[in-house]
Order: structure tokens, then sequence, then C-alpha cells
């Protein structure tokens, strides 16, 4: 691990220190730091693999680099740098949901109910049927009170095929003449199953 670690860190500082860089080259330097910067993370050097993908996106410009840094920042907590570098780099790479999706993420931690579900809108607009998101706003509306909102989301799941405990729950709590059935009926075959 130590010498791959070692070869990963010259490779980078080769690479980095040329004033032209090949495409093959930007992907080796992003690689590079990548796997470098994931050795410091695994070991706990937060601040290190920072450096390292500071030090990569001086010289190229990959997605994945933004993406993996923010995310380090989020898990040193520093989540406006990482709300900010997850919404400049969507500006940056537009194609690349997975920006949004780690925005939701981070404000989940540490924002308002009102910026969770404008985020959670934003990704849906971009992607209508990722129900991990669904599910993130159903919770979000339902721990708000947001009554008609949860059920509204519900529905969409659940004729999506969407069946957890957490979309019944709502649509039998909107409901409960309509849904209970259907609620029992799920959560009886779950609890045979497991016997």
């Amino acid at each position: 691990m130590r010498k791959l670690f070692l070869i990963n860190a010259l490779i980078l500082l080769t690479l980095v220190s040329c004033s032209t860089i090949s495409t093959a080259e930007q992907t080796q330097i992003s690689n590079s730091a990548i796997l470098l910067a994931e050795a410091y993370n695994s070991s706990g050097s937060y601040s290190q693999a920072l450096e390292v993908y500071d030090q990569a996106l001086n010289s190229v410009s990959d997605y994945r680099l933004y993406y993996n840094k923010a995310a380090t920042l989020a898990h040193l907590e520093r989540y406006d740098e990482a709300l900010e570098l997850c919404r400049s780099s969507f500006e940056k790479y537009p194609e690349i949901i997975s920006f949004k999706k780690l925005e939701l993420s981070i404000l989940q931690l540490c924002s308002t109910t009102e910026e969770i579900i404008i985020c959670s809108k934003e990704i849906l607009e971009l992607d209508p049927a990722d129900s991990e998101v669904l599910l993130t706003l159903l919770k979000t509306y339902s721990d708000s009170g947001l009554v008609d909102e949860a059920y509204s989301v519900a529905f969409n799941l659940f004729n999506r095929k969407v069946t957890d405990n957490r979309v019944l729950t709502v649509l039998k709590e909107y409901d409960e003449e309509t849904w209970a059935e259907a609620y029992n009926l799920l959560f009886t075959t779950t609890e045979e199953e497991s016997q």
C-alpha cells in the first residue's frame, strides 16, 4: 500500500510539473490524484487529501476531482465550502447530476427544509424517476407536516412500484380507509416471509 502511495505521489508530482499536458496525461493526473487522496482519506488525513485535489485541479479540470473534493469537505463538516463547490461544479458540468445529489446529501446534514425541497425538485426536473430523491422529498414533507405534498409524492412512488414502509405509511395516514388493506397485506406478507 505504501509503495503504491509513493508511486502515485511521484507520478502526480511529475505530471503536474509539466507545462503542456496531453489528454492521456490529464487522465493520469486525475487518476493518480484520486488514488492518492483516497489513501489519505482512508488514513484520516483529510487535509492532505484536499491538498492533493487542489494540486491536481491546478493542472487539470476533471469533474471527479471536484466531486471528491466536495465530498471530503463535507466529511470535514465544512458544509458551506462543500455546497459552494457542488454548485459551481454543477454549473461547469451540468450533465453530472451527482453534484446535485451530493448537494442534497449535504443539505440534509446542515440546512433548512426549504433548501432540501428546492434541491430535491431541481434533481427531479433532471431525473423525474429518481426514487431515492423522491423518498428524500417524501421524508422531508412528512417530517415537516406537509401532508398533501407527502401524499402526492407517496402516491407517485407507489405508482412506480416503490412500496417501502415510508410510502405505505404516508398513504395509510392520509387515507386510511383506502390504503389500510394494501398496508396490511404488504406487512403481513413481509412478516410471514421473515419468519
